[in-house]
């Protein structure tokens, strides 16, 4: 989807111009000039990439220490009645929440609660999905978080389909393993894949004991004061 591929481009985009160039000073009402002069032509340059993508839209913003020191819209929020893209618009989570599990699984590897060689196998017993080759090397947390893990995209639930995206639970997702197989060997290709990081969302739960969800929201969620 191009518009979540854009918008952490375009963070740090602005986030580079930006550096080194008194981003202390930028919290106060009167940005430092540089930063002022950066986020024009952030600004310039995103309304020119969605033009020149055809990207509906997309909103943008930045923050230092904690603090929202910018953030605008682009675009509209709803092609069909003309509803500008405005800051606070919200859009599908979509693969940000692959971030959120990502450092979930290095902050339990911090922990060393498992490491990042480990065959996932050794967390969750219940991954046994049929190897393309005999000689397939184990499936590794490593494997799974660079996409190199060789399973399949997704799992075996029909969750991109209208009207309801149900989205399956951790169970229907475990039974689903049990009809699929390996599309390629562990660490041969990059294939994307969905099911490849709700099953490291698994692994989290497994080694802090804790439900993902509240993981998340106990851990990597910061609240302002």
């Amino acid at each position: 989807m191009r518009p979540s591929r854009l918008t952490p481009v375009a963070l740090c985009a602005v986030l580079v111009l930006a550096e080194g160039a008194g981003l202390e000073a930028a919290a106060r009402p009167e940005p430092h000039p540089k930063v002022a002069q950066a986020l024009r032509l952030a600004e310039a340059w995103l309304d020119a990439t969605l033009a020149y993508e055809r990207i509906p839209g997309v909103s943008v913003g930045v923050v230092v220490d904690q603090d929202l020191i910018w953030g605008r819209g682009f675009g509209w929020a709803d092609v069909a009645v003309r509803r500008p893209a405005a800051a606070d618009t919200i859009y599908g989570i979509c693969w940000i929440s692959k971030l959120f599990t990502a450092v979930a699984v290095m902050r339990e590897r911090d922990a060393g609660r498992l490491r990042l060689d480990d065959p996932v196998a050794a967390h969750l017993p219940y991954f046994k999905l049929e190897a393309t080759l005999p000689s397939s090397p184990p499936v590794t947390i490593r494997d799974l978080l660079t996409h190199s893990g060789g399973v399949p995209r997704e799992s075996a639930q029909p969750y991109w389909t209208d009207p309801e995206f149900a989205f399956p639970t951790t169970e229907e997702i475990v039974r689903g393993l049990a009809g699929q197989r390996m599309i390629y060997p562990a660490e041969r290709f990059y294939q994307y894949s969905n099911l490849g990081l709700a099953l490291l969302g698994q692994v989290v739960e497994r080694t802090s004991g804790e439900a993902y969800a509240d993981y998340v929201r106990a851990h990597l969620i910061v609240r302002s004061a």
